[in-house]
């Protein structure tokens, strides 16, 4: 029995677990107060606490960026937002609460809770699969991190069953899932592309996320398979809106293991 490589990490990346957020819910409401998360998240942990090390961090850009992938990745757009030319992303706790001051969210009752102008408390649910001790241990890191901003999360965990069946009819706050494909640049329509999948696979849609540019372009990536570079062009242009709108979080590769 071995392990894919000698050295750390020892295994090769899967696919991308995101963590999913439901644009219905008012928390979310904001791409600054998305952006905040981001930069809350405790990348560092995850990789080496959560996932064990057993693989690399994950860059945002929403793919696995391995191979002729690599390529792929808008080294401008990933400086232009956040100031990394490989979408590598390190907690910044200073960074997160200048978002949040920034769309007004103020701890008023003082019980250590931040309130939206709107008066909505920035808490919430991260439903994750019970028995699944790698996405319940990252969730619990994610929540602790978030306790530092004023951000109150809860992990839920739930049968694999009621988990599908509320993600698929957006009964959730947030969870971690894994996006179709992984190889592939194309894959993030899968999140984000609003019925260029069976039912089964739109995040898009149970996140509560349309963007009439995104869908143009994902549906001429479709036709430009055989035109890599049109194909990265597209990857390219693919990338500068979801960083701009950041509808969930790239997370981490999962190991392959098997």
């Amino acid at each position: 029995i071995k392990t894919w490589t000698e050295t750390k990490p020892y295994f090769i990346p899967s696919s991308i677990y995101w963590l999913y957020l439901n644009l219905n819910n008012r928390v979310f409401s904001k791409v600054e107060v998305r952006k905040a998360i981001a930069w809350a998240i405790p990348w560092k942990d995850i990789t080496e606490y959560g996932l064990l090390g057993l693989v690399e961090q994950a860059p945002v850009v929403g793919f696995v960026a391995e191979g002729v992938y690599k390529d792929y990745v808008n080294h401008d757009a990933c400086m232009k937002y956040w100031g990394n030319p490989d979408c590598l992303l390190r907690q910044n706790i200073t960074k997160a609460k200048q978002l949040l001051e920034k769309v007004g969210a103020k701890d008023i009752d003082k019980d250590g809770i931040l309130e939206l102008p709107d008066g909505t408390k920035m808490k919430f649910t991260i439903l994750t699969v019970a028995g699944d001790a790698l996405q319940n241990n990252i969730a619990s890191l994610i929540a602790d991190a978030l306790k530092d901003i004023g951000i109150q999360v809860t992990v839920q965990a739930v049968d694999y069953r009621v988990w599908w069946q509320n993600f698929q009819n957006g009964q959730f706050d947030a969870t971690l899932c894994w996006s179709a494909g992984a190889y592939e640049v194309g894959h993030v329509r899968n999140s984000y592309g609003n019925a260029l999948y069976a039912s089964w696979g739109n995040m898009a849609k149970w996140i509560g996320y349309s963007n009439d540019r995104l869908n143009a372009l994902f549906e001429e990536m479709m036709r430009s398979l055989i035109d890599p570079e049109r194909e990265k062009e597209l990857a390219y242009a693919i990338q500068e809106i979801l960083f701009e709108d950041l509808p969930s979080i790239p997370l981490y590769y999962t190991p392959m293991f098997w």
